[in-house]
């Protein structure tokens, strides 16, 4: 029985073009037009990829920088409502501060309770923040030692400005922004402090 004198609904085989569709349909696609087909998708995913990590890094970067700025807001207002010196440090473990100007390890807050700056026994720490995600990095660039620790004082906050750089890896700079800490009133910038693009940590 022919199947298309079925589908022809009494007026014969030649049903135009839906029967051509039909056959066509019925009969699959050949092993050139799959390949073609498997070769247009591969370049259209291809293409995506990189915008789709970009996005994913512009997330990341916009969620570790305002935690960072929410941080240190936060060690401010906590320095004023104890009247106390607090201290903000880079710190992997979460109990240590480390000399280093990479943030990205994680870092703390704690009570100077004995003004030395440094984390002792009778030093309370007050918040302890994770490590970034690997793609992030967060450098901190201030005069001398600074750099490595930042005090902020009950009366007038930071008495030394700073500059974090968060950047993405993978050469993107599009992505990389600047936390620009004064008088503990930080703001995210696309820029540094003097307008020159954003200064990322040598890999």
């Amino acid at each position: 029985m022919d199947v298309y004198s079925k589908k022809s609904h009494g007026r014969g085989k030649s049903h135009g073009y839906f029967n051509q569709l039909t056959y066509r349909f019925c009969r699959g696609l050949t092993l050139l037009e799959l390949m073609t087909s498997i070769a247009a998708l591969s370049i259209t995913v291809s293409a995506g990829v990189p915008s789709l990590i970009n996005v994913a890094n512009n997330n990341k970067v916009r969620v570790e920088i305002n935690q960072l700025r929410e941080s240190l807001r936060y060690a401010w207002s906590e320095a004023i409502l104890r009247n106390k010196v607090v201290v903000a440090c880079p710190s992997p473990d979460g109990k240590n501060c480390i000399r280093s100007q990479n943030w990205e390890q994680g870092w703390i807050l704690f009570v100077d309770n004995d003004g030395d700056r440094v984390l002792g026994e009778n030093d309370a720490i007050m918040r302890v923040y994770e490590p970034m995600p690997k793609a992030i990095t967060a450098t901190y660039r201030a005069f001398g030692p600074r750099g490595q620790y930042i005090p902020f004082y009950p009366t007038d906050g930071m008495r030394t400005n700073g500059t974090f750089s968060v950047c993405v890896a993978g050469n993107v700079p599009e992505l990389n922004r600047a936390l620009i800490v004064s008088k503990a009133r930080p703001r995210i910038s696309k820029t540094m402090r003097d307008g020159s693009p954003v200064r990322c940590k040598e890999s």
